[in-house]
């Protein structure tokens, strides 16, 4: 049975929103995360002789890697367009 032209668009509206609330999440939540980064590498934290000897450095160090970042952002994207698609699909066949 083919799909009425407004519930089309409303579909592919429910497929596009969580693509970009996603994005929009995961670009907040990479820049709030690089500040932290860089705010707590900036500090110059002493740790503890256990923790050093995990480490391998007498300071904690953290780094935010753009690629890094962007392929877990890619990650995420994927898992929320494949839920939202499912989303629409997998409720119908039941």
């Amino acid at each position: 049975m083919p799909i009425p032209p407004r519930l089309g668009v409303a579909v592919r509206v429910l497929l596009w929103e969580p693509l970009l609330l996603g994005l929009l999440g995961v670009a907040a939540a990479a820049v709030v995360s690089a500040m932290t980064a860089g705010a707590l590498d900036s500090a110059n934290i002493r740790v503890p002789l256990s923790v050093q000897l995990f480490l391998l450095s007498d300071a904690l160090e953290l780094s935010a890697w753009p690629g890094a970042l962007g392929g877990a952002a890619l990650l995420i994207l994927l898992f929320a367009g494949a839920a939202a698609h499912c989303r629409g699909e997998c409720v119908e066949r039941r």
